[in-house]
C-alpha cells in the first residue's frame, strides 16, 4: 500500500506562545535555524511523500510563502486550503475532503517527528492493512495536560481530553500524527458535535471511529516529540534538532571574529557578532541579528533583526524580531535554590517544570542599559524598559 500524500494542519494562532506568535505563525518558528514546518516537509520528502495539503489561516500568507519555497526545493507538490473561521481540528481536516487521496498521513503543524517515525507508521499499514487508522502515541510524565488514550492491547478504546490529575487512563497521549487508510474518517468528521470547549475536535471524530473500526495505536517514548506550544517546549525542541543532526552542519559554525563559541550554534545571513562574544551552545541567531562586544548568548533563539548590547548576558530566552537588549543587561534563567521557573501562558502563570528558563521578549521591545530580568519574565511587543530597571513582573 503506497502512501504519497500528507495533510498538515497549520491554521492555529499559537496563543500559548504569545508574544512571539503575535506577528508570525508558530509553525515558522526556527528549530536549529530551520522553520518547524520546513523540518516536517523535509522529513516527509525523505520517506517518499510526494504531495502535501496545508491547511492555513492565521498569517497564512507567510506560511504559504515559506512552504512554497521549501516544496520547490524538495520537489513536493503542494496545495493550500484556507480553513476560514477556525472551528477546531475536526473542522480543519474536514476542509480537505475531496483534496486528498487515501491512504494519507495527517499531522499537526506544531509537533515534531523524525523520518523514522513516519516510515514506521507507513510500514505498519503495509504489513497490517486491517486498521482503518493508525495513530502515534507518546508516553509522558504529565498526561493530564494532554489528550490521554485508553487502549485494549493496541486498539484505541477511548480518548480523554485533559483528565484530572490521577484520573488519566494511561500515560499515553495523542501525538497529532495519523495515517488514514480510506476516506471513512470524513464521515466521522461530519458527525462530530461541538465539544464543551466550543470546538469540533478530531479526538471526538476518532472516538466515534474507534467504536466501529480498528484504530491502531503505536506507542513511542517521546524523546523526539515536542508539542511546540510553549516557550520552554520551543527551546527544548531547538536543542533536540541541533543534536538530531543535519547534513548542513557547517552552517552552524560559519562566523568570523575573535569570539568564544561552544557548538552547536546556528548563524543566519547578515549577522554581526563583535569581538569577545561568548556564543552557545544551542543558540540560533536568525538573519540580521547583532551581538555586541563582550556579550554572552546561550541556549537562546534570537529572531530576525534583534540586537544584544555589549556585555549583555542572555540565556534560555527567546528574543523577538527587532527587539533590543541594552548594554550590560542581564536576563537570568534560574533561581538560586534551583527550583522550577513559573511563566505566563495565555494570561495565566504556569509552572514550566524547568529549572532553567529565561525571558520571552516581544518584537520591537527595547530593554534599556543595565536592566535585570528575573527568570520566566514575559514582555509584550513594542514595550520600552528604562535603563537600570529590575524587571520582576511581566510587562503586558
Amino acid at each position: 500500500m503506497q502512501v504519497n500524500e500528507c495533510v498538515i494542519l497549520a491554521a492555529g494562532k499559537g496563543s500559548r506562545l504569545d508574544p512571539i506568535t503575535r506577528y508570525r505563525p508558530k509553525h515558522l518558528l526556527p528549530l536549529a535555524g530551520r522553520p518547524l514546518l520546513v523540518w516536517q516537509l523535509k522529513f516527509l520528502a525523505h520517506v517518499g511523500i510526494r504531495r502535501v495539503v496545508v491547511v492555513k489561516h492565521h498569517l497564512g500568507n507567510l506560511i504559504e510563502r515559506v512552504v512554497r519555497s521549501a516544496c520547490k526545493e524538495l520537489r513536493l507538490d503542494v496545495e493550500f486550503i484556507d480553513q476560514g473561521k477556525p472551528l477546531g481540528t475536526a473542522h480543519a481536516l474536514g476542509v480537505v475532503e475531496g483534496h486528498v487521496k487515501p491512504p494519507f498521513l495527517m499531522t499537526y503543524g506544531d509537533v515534531t517527528f523524525t523520518p523514522g517515525v513516519i516510515k514506521d507508521v507507513i510500514e505498519s499499514l503495509r504489513h497490517n492493512p486491517a486498521p482503518e487508522a493508525v495513530m502515534i502515541a507518546i508516553r509522558v510524565r504529565d498526561p493530564w495536560n494532554y489528550g490521554v488514550l485508553k487502549l485494549e492491547e493496541d486498539k484505541l478504546v477511548d480518548l480523554v481530553e485533559k483528565p484530572r490529575k490521577g484520573e488519566e487512563p494511561s500515560n499515553l497521549i495523542n501525538s497529532g500524527i495519523y495515517l488514514f487508510r480510506s476516506e471513512r474518517i470524513f464521515d466521522f468528521v461530519r458527525e462530530t458535535k461541538v465539544s464543551p470547549r466550543g470546538e469540533l475536535e478530531l479526538t471526538d471524530s476518532l472516538k466515534m471511529m474507534a467504536k466501529e473500526h480498528y484504530v491502531r495505536v503505536i506507542p513511542y517514548e517521546g524523546r523526539w516529540w515536542f508539542d511546540v506550544g510553549r516557550s520552554w517546549d520551543l527551546l527544548m525542541a531547538n536543542r533536540f534538532f541541533f543534536l538530531f543532526g543535519d547534513e548542513e552542519r557547517e552552517r552552524y559554525y560559519r562566523i568570523g571574529g575573535r569570539i568564544s563559541m561552544t557548538p552547536p550554534v546556528y548563524i543566519g545571513r547578515d549577522v554581526i557578532v563583535e569581538d569577545e562574544v561568548q556564543l552557545g551552545p544551542y543558540t540560533v541567531l536568525c538573519d540580521g541579528v547583532k551581538v555586541g562586544r563582550g556579550a554572552t548568548v546561550m541556549n537562546s533563539i534570537l529572531l530576525e533583526g534583534s540586537e544584544i548590547g555589549a556585555r549583555a548576558k542572555v540565556s534560555d530566552s527567546i528574543i523577538g524580531s527587532g527587539a533590543v537588549i541594552g548594554e550590560g543587561t542581564v536576563i537570568y534563567s534560574s533561581w538560586s535554590d534551583g527550583g522550577s521557573v513559573w511563566t505566563r501562558v495565555k494570561g495565566k502563570l504556569m509552572d514550566s517544570g524547568c529549572s532553567r528558563l529565561g525571558a520571552v521578549v516581544g518584537d520591537g521591545s527595547i530593554i534599556g542599559r543595565g536592566a535585570i530580568l528575573v527568570p520566566g519574565v514575559v514582555i509584550m511587543p513594542n514595550k520600552v524598559i528604562e535603563d537600570g530597571t529590575l524587571v520582576i513582573e511581566d510587562i503586558l
